[in-house]
């Protein structure tokens, strides 16, 4: 997500309509089967833990492995695709998906499985790290707005869409399924990518500086506005996302007894969500990024709270509420780190980025472990401190604004 600057005076050349819309095609396609891989087997650890013989915390490892093999690998390929370019690095993620899906599906032993994911999230970071770059240099201003929607889009699809073939692990009573499903969607995925994704016009390259990399990133992380928001981005995530991972093991006990199809299903309440995330810019119309997150944190508490009933229509409903306080938090938060970020704002994205799917990977291992010390209501609980922790974060946020509006 770092990307070069053009040299002074250079023009730029941008697609014009047929390959604009290839390009744009190319990349989506791309992203929702990037994000299917990324979560695919979340569903299906209930199954897979019993497969292996493994208790929840340790069965996490079959999905956080990625995301935070992915979080921790987003900011090198970014520097790499500075020198090598951004197509390249892209090609070579999506063309490494089918053979490490090939891999997953000939393991035995769930220590392979567990290094085959973290693998999985090393190559998927490839994509996740340049793709809005190359969106930013090849596309021009006036249509880069819908072609980020489109591309944020699809990530949302993708992720739901990953679940859902998780979910196809029971209907077939195989945990093999998904990962032969991904391996021909990762196949098409890369074979369109290289065929529709047209050749760079605008890229230069740039000697990657370790130096001056770290100098960068050392001073979003310093800089008191964004700092919150980084924060924001790790719990707020790391605290919803995992949510779901413990309630799958919740509800495929009794008295629910949902297979993991049915439980995969619970992730299609993630629709709610992208309603709030697309109103969250008419909100700022009117009032401010920091109150907007706080108004998503009560919703993510009254959903939370919620999802203590036994009914599971109550618990489906809670869900709803949380997914859509979660996105208006993260597309406020999101937006919140860019428009403060006066200089570098590519890599204040990808620190961003790094702690929202730190979040995701970590979180699971606080949870995972109190729902089996004291249940759901230990895991609401603690889901609580979270997200009390996000409205003082963001009310941080707001003093901080107004003192220096007025400085």
């Amino acid at each position: 997500m770092l990307s070069a600057e053009s040299p002074p005076g250079t023009l730029m050349a941008h697609l014009d309509g047929r390959n604009y819309y290839r390009a744009l095609a190319a990349l989506t396609l791309a992203a929702m089967v990037v994000f299917c891989n990324l979560y695919v087997a979340q569903p299906m650890l209930p199954q897979l833990a019993d497969t292996f013989g493994l208790d929840a915390a340790t069965a996490n490892w079959l999905h956080a492995g990625a995301p935070l093999a992915l979080a921790l690998s987003l900011i090198p390929w970014a520097m790499l695709s500075d020198a090598l370019g951004r197509r390249p690095i892209m090609l070579t993620s999506l063309a490494s998906l089918p053979l490490i899906n090939l891999a997953i599906l000939a393991s035995s032993q769930v220590e392979w499985f567990i290094a085959l994911r973290i693998l999985h999230g090393m190559m998927l970071a490839g994509f996740v790290a340049v793709a809005a770059a190359w969106m930013s240099e090849e596309i021009g201003a006036a249509r880069l707005p819908a072609a980020m929607g489109s591309y944020v889009a699809a990530n949302a699809v993708g992720g739901l869409s990953g679940r859902l073939i998780g979910g196809l692990s029971s209907q077939f009573d195989s945990w093999q399924v998904p990962f032969v499903t991904l391996v021909i969607l990762s196949c098409a995925a890369a074979l369109m990518l290289w065929w529709l994704l047209p050749r760079q016009q605008n890229f230069h390259r740039v000697t990657p500086s370790l130096q001056r990399a770290w100098h960068g990133l050392l001073g979003h992380l310093n800089n008191r506005q964004l700092q919150p928001a980084f924060l924001i981005a790790g719990i707020t995530f790391g605290t919803f996302v995992n949510l779901f991972t413990v309630l799958g093991f919740q509800l495929s006990q009794a008295p629910w007894h949902l297979t993991t199809a049915q439980l995969s299903l619970l992730f299609c309440t993630y629709l709610a969500g992208s309603v709030s995330a697309q109103l969250s810019g008419r909100w700022l119309r009117y009032f401010s990024a920091p109150a907007g997150m706080q108004t998503g944190a009560l919703l993510l508490i009254v959903g939370t709270v919620i999802t203590l009933s036994d009914d599971l229509a109550v618990i489906v409903l809670g869900l709803l509420l949380c997914s859509v306080g979660f996105f208006q938090v993260h597309s406020l938060a999101y937006s919140w780190v860019g428009k403060q970020a006066t200089t570098e704002r590519a890599k204040a994205s990808s620190l961003y980025l790094v702690h929202y799917y730190l979040g995701a990977s970590l979180g699971g291992f606080v949870l995972l472990p109190l729902w089996q010390l004291g249940g759901w209501p230990l895991v609401v609980a603690s889901a609580l401190v979270g997200y009390a922790l996000i409205v003082l974060l963001a009310h941080k946020l707001q003093l901080r604004a107004q003192v220096e509006s007025t400085a």
